[in-house]
């Protein structure tokens, strides 16, 4: 269907006024109107695109092409790329290879079961192929790859903005204990640890917090003023890799404070802040409920700190930024 670059505010394709501001994702998508409809997906949850490229059948140009452009365009910091197949398959791994050495690349392949296979023939005549070597392809050239459409958007919001993990330790602050045992189920799976809390962050709260605070990680402290010391604890420490703030809280009751002043930063802190005194240290926060919390909670984090509506999705993306340190 086209191409689309915000800095100059090229379009080529019917794009909405509003969606043309440029930010650090660009997106590459074997197939037409997907394209667009991701442009649309994106400005819709505050995200910003650098390029765009909607390819369809590709007769000259084609995905090995593009991802050589974008890993040498300064604007894009992330990539996020829909994949239907490839016609030349060696091409497209030592393409991703070079690319991923220099950004992140988060894959969404389609055509995983024989009748998506025929279906993917039929649109854009492309090769699926077998999934399983795909997979592997993708992981010897270290792309990660998203299982769904939510996953791709919300994991390159993730890589987009936040550095790689120097490890797999995960340290987690959040206002209710569900929510983070879902989180540490999910970061396990993908192979994160999320191990006792660190006797550091121990020390800093001993004395700070009242004794119905259980220290140990997850660290269940609600939604009290004790979220923001517990928060910059987990951040100090050395044995903490990444940390994943979970703030969650009733509506009615946000609603029933907000008017003396109690909206969702005075309840979980100035974040965008802290995220400014540890930049080298991920830093996500998951923000479930009401849509005019979670709004709230992105104001609160800034542009600096990924806000998603997930715990398993939010620690799936953390462990996706362990992923690009790790030997494909």
């Amino acid at each position: 269907m086209g191409v689309v670059n915000t800095a100059n505010r090229l379009a080529t394709v019917e794009v909405l006024e509003e969606a043309m501001t440029p930010g650090g994702i660009s997106l590459v998508a074997q197939s037409g109107v997907f394209g667009n409809i991701l442009l649309d997906t994106l400005y819709e949850r505050e995200l910003h695109v650098a390029k765009a490229v909607t390819l369809g059948n590709r007769m000259d140009v084609d995905e090995c092409d593009v991802l050589d452009f974008l890993a040498a365009d300064e604007r894009t910091r992330a990539i996020a790329m829909y994949l239907e197949g490839a016609a030349d398959g060696r091409r497209l791994l030592e393409a991703l290879r070079r690319t991923t050495a220099r950004k992140p690349v988060l894959v969404l392949k389609s055509g995983r079961t024989g009748p998506g296979r025929a279906a993917t023939a039929s649109h854009t005549a492309s090769l699926s192929g077998e999934d399983r070597l795909y997979d592997a392809a993708l992981r010897q050239s270290g792309a990660l790859r998203a299982e769904t459409l939510e996953e791709l958007i919300d994991a390159v919001r993730v890589l987009s903005a936040l550095p790689p993990a120097r490890g797999r330790c995960l340290g987690i602050v959040t206002s209710s204990g569900s929510l983070g045992v879902l989180a540490t189920d999910m970061a396990v799976r993908e192979g994160l640890e999320v191990p006792p809390l660190p006797g550091e962050v121990n020390e800093a709260l001993r004395g700070e917090v009242p004794t119905w605070i259980n220290l140990r990680n997850p660290l269940d402290v609600g939604p009290s003023s004790y979220f923001t010391p517990a928060l910059r604890a987990m951040l100090e420490s050395q044995a903490v890799d990444m940390v994943l703030a979970i703030t969650v809280i009733p509506y009615a009751v946000l609603r029933e404070w907000e008017p003396l002043g109690m909206d969702a930063k005075a309840w979980f802190g100035d974040i965008a802040s802290l995220r400014e005194e540890f930049p080298y240290k991920p830093l996500a926060v998951c923000a479930v409920g009401n849509s005019a919390f979670v709004s709230g909670m992105r104001e609160a984090a800034g542009p600096g700190v990924p806000v998603l509506t997930s715990p398993e999705t939010a620690a799936r993306a953390m462990a996706m930024l362990y992923g690009l340190r790790r030997p494909s």
